[in-house]
């Protein structure tokens, strides 16, 4: 039987397409031919992970004091500023700034789409279809990051800015989504009390102290994201300097991605 979700189900896979499209995923790459050394690109990176850190709480606090639409219509305008930044950049700074601007994008919709989608099935009580969701969707995260990894492995040598101007129009495209978009109406209860940044803060403190199975998993899955993280981003600089062609990037890279929907597909 053919399940029909809400409307904006859909729209949250198109948006989810629209935001993941990481046409500047070979960022590495493109900072090394604007002259940046390996030591100052390690920097960008940092920042972006210390801004992402900082604006974790006070991203969700928005879309709580005002609406999901509102934290992803402005994550994508952080987005389309960034790649407007990366495009007119001349100096480390701005670069930076780029990248704070990026991480306050990815932190705005980060978490808010998944919200926005599980309230979406309450309505029609489809909650139990949730998981089956966001499956999806992570589907279309990798599906959306395989595709234009291809694109821009073939721009490495051919235009390589024009990944940004290409990240700028999808990001239009992301916003026009988000407009057509309609919130979901789930009521709250009165009594429930309002959650404040300090609140946030002090509960997570409390759990990570209590849970300890959560607090080993936690700091396993950061320590083997740094490692991972690490060899993806500066294996793009070894490709850079051994010359690696276009097709050989991509053909990489789509191995990679491929690898992981699989990996996507199983979990339970």
């Amino acid at each position: 039987m053919t399940i029909k979700y809400p409307s904006t189900i859909f729209k949250g896979y198109a948006y989810t397409f629209f935001s993941f499209f990481g046409i500047t995923s070979l960022w590495v790459i493109y900072l090394q031919m604007q002259g940046l050394s390996l030591v100052e690109i390690g920097l960008c990176e940092s920042i972006f992970h210390v801004a992402s850190f900082i604006f974790e709480v006070p991203s969700g606090v928005l879309a709580d004091r005002f609406s999901y639409r509102f934290s992803l219509f402005w994550g994508r305008i952080a987005s389309i500023v960034s790649a407007i930044l990366m495009l007119a950049a001349h100096s480390f700074w701005l670069f930076a700034l780029s990248f704070v601007l990026s991480a306050l994008s990815y932190n705005l919709q980060s978490g808010t789409i998944d919200a926005l989608m599980y309230d979406s099935l309450v309505t029609p009580m489809q909650t139990k279809r949730f998981p089956n969701v966001i499956s999806n969707l992570n589907v279309v995260i990798e599906f959306a990051q395989t595709a234009v990894v291809v694109i821009a492995g073939f721009l490495v040598h051919w235009h390589f800015e024009l990944t940004y101007v290409a990240a700028i129009l999808v990001g239009v495209f992301g916003l026009v989504t988000v407009l057509l978009m309609k919130e979901p109406a789930v009521p709250k209860s009165i009594d429930q009390p309002k959650q404040t940044v300090k609140s946030i803060i002090i509960m997570a403190y409390r759990t990570l102290k209590n849970d300890r199975q959560l607090r080993g998993l936690m700091i396993f899955q950061a320590i083997f994201d740094g490692i991972c993280t690490s060899y993806y981003f500066y294996f793009q600089s070894l490709m850079e300097t051994n010359h690696f062609s276009g097709f050989m990037i991509s053909l990489l890279m789509v191995v990679s991605s491929g690898m992981n929907i699989v990996g996507i597909k199983l979990t339970p």
